[in-house]
């Protein structure tokens, strides 16, 4: 998925990671739904911290892309 992806899926932020922090993005990704509370509240402080703390871009650092592709044809 390109790193500029504005459609908010799960993956649209992959770049920009902060962005899970807004309550709005993840609200508005169905997958957050599934995790319960207490562990998304904690993933969710894990990563603030990380991101505060630079571990998560070290970690990260060679992460060029998360893989998908949009193919479109004309048959």
């Amino acid at each position: 998925m390109h790193a500029d992806c504005a459609d908010g899926c799960l993956s649209a932020y992959w770049r920009r990671p902060e962005l899970y922090l807004k309550a709005e993005a993840h609200a508005a990704i169905s997958t957050f739904h599934w995790i319960p509370d207490d562990a998304r509240k904690a993933g969710l402080q894990r990563l603030e911290a990380d991101l505060a703390s630079g571990a998560w871009a070290d970690r990260n650092a060679e992460l060029l892309d998360l893989g998908y592709r949009l193919i479109v044809a004309d048959v």
